[in-house]
């Protein structure tokens, strides 16, 4: 392969002595002029090299030579900067170089580093000459396309001839390195995508997993967040995680729930609501031990019946003269026989019950004694 380029070259100088120094192009010669990129079907515009104060200016780093701009020689990655693409100003061996067009729309030559591209300025001294340049660019070239590179002249016509005799055997030799990497770049491919198959099942299951997990720990706080209202009912209240009571006016029921202090007193024997509080009914009294109301134990006294013997009247004779009995004295006597005439007999005394038991004072059971 490299004896037939050094053959057509050969024959390139024999043919054309006159434009063999022609091929290398200076600053002075491609000053202010446009540069156009093939993008697979025709010739746009890229640039320009010219004052970099300008933006269409290829040493301009905010404008056409961005590192990060698609058309920007200067982008390592895109299709006139990088090493690899056959349309790149960095590519010693691309077949479709950047090329340079003056302002009257003539062909001038190409920026490239492919030394086999004539007439042409490598790319390195196109950029030194754009910081260098105090010309500026024509805005008109950049809305401007080219289907096919523009004819100068007969002679450059045989140029492009044998140009592109080299460049169909430098794509021959580029085309089986492609056939080559794109079997690789298969294989590759296949193989990332098992790994990719493998990484999302693996991703799959992580995500179940995690799932799970955020599903038990929400089911967790749920039981912590309710746990006084499902043990101890709805009137119950959060003091704490794990630590409850009752709301006002609720306390602990039989069944471990809160409820109301009347339903309380309710469940319970002997008691009634009085003021708020629970109380117990007249007659009962509060056990601590069984914390209940019991009824009250009082001794019952006994009662005994009391005879009380009343002596009979006595009669006293006395001597008397006999008088006119008045009619108040008649009276007198007569009261005084029906007294003589009362019999003797038992009075019962009333019963004592143990409620008059405890009226009685002390000196009125010495005096009850007397009597």
């Amino acid at each position: 392969m490299k004896k037939i380029i050094f053959g057509i070259l050969f024959l390139l100088i024999s043919i054309l002595p006159n434009q063999t120094q022609a091929s290398t192009l200076n600053c002075s010669s491609v000053d202010g002029m446009s540069t156009f990129g093939y993008d697979g079907s025709k010739w746009i515009h890229i640039g320009a090299i010219g004052n970099s104060i300008n933006s269409l200016s290829i040493a301009n780093e905010i404008g056409a030579g961005s590192e990060i701009k698609s058309t920007s020689i200067m982008n390592d990655i895109g299709r006139y900067g990088s090493e690899i693409s056959s349309q790149s100003a960095f590519n010693n061996i691309a077949s479709k170089p950047p090329i340079i067009i003056s302002n009257d729309y003539k062909f001038v030559g190409y920026i490239t580093t492919n030394d086999y591209k004539t007439p042409s300025i490598n790319t390195y001294e196109a950029i030194a000459c754009a910081r260098n340049s105090l010309k500026s660019p024509s805005k008109n070239m950049e809305s401007i396309t080219f289907k096919d590179i523009p004819q100068n002249n007969q002679a450059q016509s045989q140029l492009r001839t044998v140009t592109d005799a080299i460049s169909n055997a430098n794509a021959d030799e580029s085309n089986y390195q492609k056939t080559l990497n794109d079997f690789y770049e298969s294989k590759a491919q296949n193989l990332n995508k098992k790994i990719e198959t493998l990484t999302e099942q693996e991703r799959t299951l992580q995500n179940a997993q995690i799932a799970d997990l955020e599903a038990k720990i929400k089911n967790t706080q749920n039981l912590i967040d309710n746990y006084c209202t499902n043990t101890y009912g709805i009137n119950s209240i959060t003091l704490s995680p794990g630590k409850c009571s009752c709301s006002t006016g609720y306390v602990i029921g039989k069944e471990n729930k809160c409820i109301s202090i009347s339903n309380w007193c309710s469940t319970l024997l002997n008691t009634y609501m009085k003021d708020g509080v629970c109380s117990c009914l007249s007659g009962y009294s509060y056990d601590s031990t069984s914390k209940t109301c019991k009824i009250l134990e009082i001794k019952k006294a006994v009662a005994q019946s009391i005879v009380i013997k009343n002596e009979p009247v006595k009669n006293i004779a006395e001597k008397t003269t006999p008088t006119k009995k008045s009619s108040d004295s008649l009276v007198k006597s007569t009261e005084k026989e029906s007294l003589n005439n009362v019999a003797p007999k038992e009075e019962l005394a009333p019963q004592i019950t143990p409620e008059s038991v405890k009226k009685l004072k002390w000196y009125q059971k010495i005096f009850n004694w007397f009597k």
